[in-house]
């Protein structure tokens, strides 16, 4: 399933075009960083290449990947954090 420039596979999250560099594997959708946010989501806001749309799409495409994959562990708090840490890199 796609998200714009994302897509959601049996291993992970592919970047697609401009995102084509990065992929996320189930592995790390379920890491933390010390703050409790998730790490790989933060750290891929971060980079220059990121912009708002990516980040947008790229959260869409990591809620469905948590439901295709059955992870239970990540809460609505966790993401809620996350996505107040993304939005100081945009």
């Amino acid at each position: 399933m796609e998200f714009d420039n994302w897509e959601v596979t049996e291993e992970g999250i592919q970047g697609l075009d401009n995102m084509g560099n990065f992929f996320i594997t189930k592995e790390d959708m379920v890491s933390l960083d010390i703050d409790g946010c998730i790490d790989i989501l933060v750290h891929t806001a971060s980079k220059d290449i990121v912009g708002e749309n990516d980040i947008v799409n790229l959260n869409k495409a990591y809620q469905q990947a948590l439901y295709s994959f059955g992870i239970k562990t990540i809460t609505d708090e966790m993401m809620a954090s996350t996505i107040k840490k993304q939005l100081k890199h945009i």
